[in-house]
């Protein structure tokens, strides 16, 4: 599994197909209440991650992140490799509704010339 520690290892193939894998399985957003509101979250107080939340291990999240950019977080992790693709994947989790993720994860892949085979694997209660 992908986490800070181990991103700047991991190939752009990879990290797509752990964060759609994530995404797909999960088939929900991840948000929590802000001012009177819903907001995307990298952990929900229900337990759900975002797109680049999936990539923050146990020991490395921090609440304080919360409600701060992808560009803070990887700072804040050490991370310079990957920024524009999961900064991709955090837009299709926050702005898009998880019917529609299956189809911007492809849009994404094929931009990216990425292989597609991990969105091939979806159960079919999730598309």
């Amino acid at each position: 599994m992908i986490t800070l520690k181990t991103l700047e290892q991991a190939t752009t193939q990879e990290v797509f197909d752990q964060v759609a894998e994530h995404l797909l399985a999960q088939n929900k957003q991840s948000e929590g209440e802000h001012n009177n509101g819903l907001t995307c979250m990298y952990r929900s107080p229900d337990g759900l991650k975002c797109a680049a939340g999936c990539l923050i291990g146990d020991d490395e999240y921090s609440s304080e992140w919360e409600r701060r950019s992808w560009g803070f977080v990887s700072r804040a992790g050490g991370v310079t490799k990957h920024i524009d693709l999961i900064s991709s994947l955090q837009s299709i989790h926050d702005s898009y509704e998880p019917y529609q993720w299956l189809a911007q994860l492809r849009e994404l892949a094929n931009s990216k010339e990425l292989n597609t085979k991990v969105l091939e694997n979806i159960p079919q209660e999730n598309l």
